[in-house]
């Protein structure tokens, strides 16, 4: 009987998660892993040969849409870096240079973690020391390795008091081979503090199970688990959240399934296939451009082609899915094909999320640094507000693309004149001293009240 009360178990909460998140793996690592997914991404086809299926598996390619999203997202929050209140001690700051003692400045690891939680929903960071001692750290952990967690209310607060941590390392296994070893680091919060406790996956040959043996414990005298997750995206329940990008995944997945059946059938479509009727078994022609076919009346050599009636329509699906892959992604660079109502709504989701983003970044990054301190022994008072990240996104729209799709969206007719001229106003295109109410005057008294549309898109301009 299989034991399932194991370091190994998997949350129930997380399982539903497993698929999108293998997905979207898959996606962030290019077309070499997309391929290494197999039938996983790429199903075969009923009845299709597995030799159909391996050639379709090798010309199928990911156009990296998912993937370049992400990285243009997170550049454009941590694009001026991680800043810091005067409060915040100078021997944190020293640590910011290397905050994972491995080489990572403060500022790529928040945008390794950002982008971990933007391709996942949530990302977790988690606070650790050295067990002889030294400075704390921090470890980015993915989505995925964090497998199992507990939450209990205690004097109503929602306090979690264990996780589970999958981690993968390689070790020596010889003078120069080496092996894999997965280990389940366990964090429990009890009365004399947190026990962490690390398990090592083991299984013999003749062993049908892998057994887990403890391969190190310890207690540190800590409040709670010292461990912060990053959401990208409103949370379903502590510790799950969806990608924000997730249906941009999916429609990318179709495409990289859609271009492999397109590739193949143009393959197919484009060369002929030479037949002969009436040769005798075992008679050899020699054919080459300068050689000739002596047939006898009932004999014949023709080519046969396939119509290709079919790669229309899988262009088309193509393209629909780059208009929906382009959509989803959010890009607002290119007004081509979209109507400017269309291209204003993109560019209103696109700021709400880059600043949710950037938000839910800034706590986490408070968090972070209220654990990096406490492990340190220092005060934490007054440390709240001292993360900055993003800040220009909240001050004001990004207007230099907005503007072009305001004045897109009133010559289409799609917006108001007075709506119009507020958002000039917001944007400090409108000269000092004027405003909306005066525009709308002068164009009254000019025009005998009339607005045509002309008339008005004339004197704005000039404003």
């Amino acid at each position: 009987m299989t034991n399932k009360d194991v370091p190994a178990a998997v949350s129930p909460l997380l399982s539903p998660y497993l698929e999108e998140l293998r997905t979207c793996a898959a996606l962030w690592g290019g077309t070499r892993a997309a391929r290494a997914e197999g039938e996983f991404l790429l199903p075969r086809f009923p009845l299709e040969a597995q030799d159909t299926w391996r050639t379709r598996l090798a010309t199928a390619v990911l156009p990296g849409v998912f993937a370049r999203t992400i990285q243009q997202t997170v550049g454009l929050i941590v694009r001026d870096g991680v800043q810091f209140a005067e409060q915040v001690p100078p021997v944190f700051l020293s640590h910011w240079e290397d905050v994972d003692l491995a080489g990572t400045h403060g500022d790529r690891f928040t945008a390794q973690a950002l982008a971990a939680a933007l391709r996942d929903g949530v990302a977790f960071i988690v606070i650790d020391a050295p067990a002889e001692g030294g400075r704390p750290y921090w470890v980015l952990r993915h989505r995925a390795d964090v497998i199992n967690w507990r939450h209990e209310r205690v004097n109503g607060e929602l306090v979690l008091v264990r996780v589970v941590i999958r981690e993968t390392a390689v070790e020596p296994d010889g003078r120069f081979t080496q092996r894999v070893v997965t280990r389940y680091r366990v964090f429990t919060l009890e009365p004399q503090g947190v026990v962490v406790t690390v398990y090592r996956e083991v299984q013999e040959a003749h062993e049908r199970e892998p057994r887990y043996v403890v391969d190190f414990q310890t207690t540190l005298p800590l409040p709670s688990i010292p461990i912060v997750p990053l959401y990208a995206a409103p949370p379903d329940a502590p510790f799950v959240a969806h990608s924000p990008f997730l249906p941009l995944a999916y429609r990318e997945a179709e495409y990289y399934q859609t271009y492999s059946d397109y590739k193949y059938n143009l393959h197919l479509a484009c060369v002929a296939i030479l037949t002969a009727k009436g040769i005798p078994e075992g008679e050899t022609l020699r054919i080459a451009p300068s050689a000739v076919a002596l047939l006898q009346p009932e004999q014949s050599l023709e080519y046969v082609e396939i119509s290709g009636a079919g790669i229309g329509s899988a262009a088309s699906a193509l393209d629909r899915i780059e208009r929906e892959m382009q959509a989803l992604s959010l890009a607002i660079g290119d007004t081509k094909n979209r109507t400017a109502t269309e291209a204003i709504h993109l560019h209103t989701m696109r700021t709400a999320l880059l600043r949710d983003a950037a938000q839910s970044c800034r706590d986490a990054l408070e968090n972070c640094l209220w654990w990096h301190l406490t492990m340190l022994g220092l005060p934490t008072d007054g440390i709240a507000d001292s993360v900055q990240i993003g800040t220009e996104l909240d001050a004001t729209t990004d207007w230099t693309q907005a503007l072009p799709l305001l004045e897109s969206a009133r010559r289409a007719g799609d917006l108001d004149l007075e709506t119009y001229l507020e958002a000039l106003e917001q944007s400090g295109a409108l000269p000092a001293g004027v405003t909306p109410a005066i525009v709308l005057e002068r164009l009254a008294n000019q025009w005998g009240g009339s607005s045509e549309e002309n008339q008005a898109e004339e004197e704005t301009e000039e404003a």
